[in-house]
């Protein structure tokens, strides 16, 4: 796995995104008393917003909202960087996020990271390729999301805080599960009794294949599923029954769309 360092996911989405000279910037009077000069540049700019948790803490790190006037106002830096990048419009013909490539709502350091294919579990704290994160456009409804939004976690750290989760539940609700699954096996052994001997061995042939699956993959990484749930009149039937992926078994739980 390929891992880039912060300096180089910068540069990569600077090459690639950026409409104005990152080199360029906006004309500052009194950064003097800073030890800079009067000019903070594109490329300073999407530094600070990659390594701050908001606009006012790039601000802050940028030194704007200083003046004495300003220091009593906790969002003046913000205000003095958007008013003074707001300036730039005419000269630009977009606002100064488009100019550095962004019309979005995501974080800049969500944003800038999946524009060049990465992404920062929050789990792990690793920064790893977008493939190692589920994109949820894949599992939601049409049209929720206006751009590509990616699940928070890595897959190896949702895994583990779903695998805690479901521990948890079965842990405060034994009888529940032990129901549940009491009636699932019932359902299960009735229709098992009216299928042939063809289809009781596709049945076999369908969980032979999961577990060789799971074999290969070192963990419990796909489950047997019901297309139509028990819980909603389906069969335990090989016609009915498909290989998923654990997570999106667990998500789909006992959802049916009858439409489809």
């Amino acid at each position: 796995m390929v891992v880039k360092t912060d300096e180089e996911i910068l540069e990569e989405y600077i090459e690639k995104f950026f409409k104005v000279d990152p080199d360029d910037g906006v004309v500052r009077r009194g950064m003097g008393k800073h030890g800079k000069p009067n000019f903070t540049t594109w490329r300073e700019i999407l530094t600070a917003l990659y390594h701050s948790e908001d606009i006012n803490e790039a601000a802050t790190k940028l030194h704007y909202g200083t003046t004495r006037r300003a220091s009593d106002n906790d969002d003046s830096p913000r205000k003095g960087m958007e008013g003074s990048l707001a300036k730039k419009r005419a000269s630009l013909g977009m606002s100064w996020a488009q100019a550095l490539g962004k019309d979005n709502v995501k974080s800049w350091k969500g944003h800038i990271q999946q524009s060049v294919g990465y992404n920062t579990c929050t789990g792990c704290g690793e920064t790893k390729p977008l493939d190692e994160f589920k994109n949820l456009n894949e599992i939601s409804r049409e049209g929720k999301y206006k751009s590509d939004v990616f699940r928070n976690e890595c897959h190896d750290c949702y895994k583990i805080k779903q695998n805690a989760a479901v521990k948890k539940y079965k842990s405060e609700n034994p009888h529940l599960v032990a129901e549940h699954a009491a009636r699932r096996r019932a359902v299960k052994h009735s229709h098992w009794e009216t299928l042939s001997e063809e289809d009781q061995k596709r049945v076999n042939d369908i969980y032979a294949e999961r577990t060789r699956l799971n074999d290969e993959a070192g963990f419990i990484k796909f489950h047997v599923d019901h297309i139509k749930p028990l819980s909603k009149g389906g069969l335990h039937h090989p016609d009915n029954l498909q290989i998923l992926l654990a997570e999106d078994n667990l998500r789909k739980s006992d959802k049916w769309d009858e439409n489809i």
